[in-house]
C-alpha cells in the first residue's frame, strides 16, 4: 500500500510531504519539503482543490512556527 502524502525523494535525505496548512481557517493545501527530518520549505499544493498551489503569506511563513527563536516550548 503506498502512501499518497509522500512524493519520490529527488535527492538523498530530501523528501516531499503533502499535508494541509493550519495557519488560518482555510485549510489550504500545502507540500512540505524535508531535509533529513528537517521543515526546510513550504509551497502550495497544485493538486489540492482549494487553493490550486496558491499560498499566503502566513502559510508561508509556517516554518517559523518551528524555527523562531521566539518559539515558545
Amino acid at each position: 500500500m503506498s502512501n499518497n502524502n509522500t512524493t519520490p525523494t529527488l535527492e538523498k535525505g530530501i523528501e516531499v510531504k503533502n499535508t494541509t496548512c493550519y495557519m488560518c481557517a482555510c485549510r489550504c493545501g500545502i507540500r512540505v519539503t524535508l531535509r533529513d527530518g528537517e521543515i526546510r520549505y513550504i509551497q502550495g499544493n497544485p493538486d489540492h482543490p482549494l487553493n490550486k498551489g496558491v499560498i499566503c503569506a502566513k502559510g508561508s511563513s509556517g516554518i517559523m512556527k518551528q524555527y523562531s527563536p521566539a518559539r515558545l516550548t
